[in-house]
C-alpha cells in the first residue's frame, strides 16, 4: 500500500468492482468515463461521486451523514463531501506509509483530530487489519453519529484545549485550534507527523 493507487486497488470492495463492470455494459456514460479517466481515477469516481449517481456502487459504504452535520465542518454538498474526503484519506495513507516504518507496531494508530462526521475516516472503515483508528471532535453530535455508523473505529469528544481524552495520540498543540473546520490526522506516538486536511477556509 505504497501509493494511493495501491490503496484503491486493495480497498475497493469486490461488490463495487462487480457493479462497475455491470454499469460499463449498460451505461455508455460509465464506458466513456473509463476511457477519459483510466482505471485508477474511475475507481476514485466510483467510491465518491459515482456512488451518488448509481446507488449500487455504495456496497458496504457507510451512509451519508445528514446535511446539517456535514455543513458544520466541511462542504455540505454530497459530491464535495465525498470527493474531498477521499482525496484527504489518500493523503493520510501516503503519509502513514512514508513514516510508518519508524514505529514498531504492526498496525499504526491513527487519530483524526477534528474528525467531524467522518469525512475522511469513512473511507477506512472495515480495514482494521491495517490501522488502529480513532477519531475525536468537539461537537457531540458528530461523535454520536460516528459511533453509530462508523464502527468499529473508536470515537471520543474533546474540548477546545488540551488535555484531550485519549491516550492513543501525542500532540504538541497547546492552544485552541485556529480553524474550527480543520481535521488533523496524527500518528499516535511521540514525534508523530501530522497531515492537515481542511476542506473550507478558517473562520475569521
Amino acid at each position: 500500500m505504497d501509493t494511493a493507487r495501491g490503496w484503491r486497488e486493495r480497498f475497493v470492495p469486490e461488490g463495487v468492482r462487480n457493479r462497475l463492470r455491470e454499469l460499463e455494459q449498460s451505461e455508455p456514460e460509465v464506458r466513456l468515463l473509463r476511457q477519459l479517466l483510466g482505471e485508477e481515477r474511475l475507481l476514485a469516481w466510483a467510491l465518491s461521486i459515482g456512488s451518488l449517481r448509481y446507488p449500487g456502487l455504495r456496497s458496504g459504504a457507510p451512509p451519508l451523514p445528514p446535511e446539517a452535520l456535514r455543513g458544520i465542518t466541511a462542504e455540505a454538498p454530497p459530491e464535495l463531501f465525498l470527493w474531498t474526503g477521499l482525496v484527504d484519506a489518500e493523503t493520510v495513507l501516503r503519509l502513514a506509509h512514508e513514516h510508518g516504518s519508524r514505529g514498531d507496531r504492526a498496525r499504526p494508530r491513527l487519530l483524526d483530530f477534528g474528525c467531524g462526521c467522518g469525512r475522511v475516516l469513512r473511507f477506512l472503515v472495515g480495514h482494521a487489519d491495517l490501522f488502529e483508528l480513532h477519531g475525536t471532535d468537539v461537537h457531540p453530535e458528530h461523535v454520536r453519529w460516528c459511533r453509530e455508523f462508523l464502527a468499529p473505529i473508536a470515537f471520543g469528544a474533546n474540548g477546545p484545549r488540551p488535555p484531550w481524552p485519549t491516550r492513543t495520540a501525542t500532540s504538541t498543540r497547546s492552544g485552541p485550534c485556529p480553524c474550527s473546520r480543520t481535521s488533523t490526522m496524527r500518528r499516535a506516538r511521540p514525534g508523530a507527523r501530522s497531515s492537515r486536511a481542511c476542506s473550507r477556509p478558517a473562520a475569521s
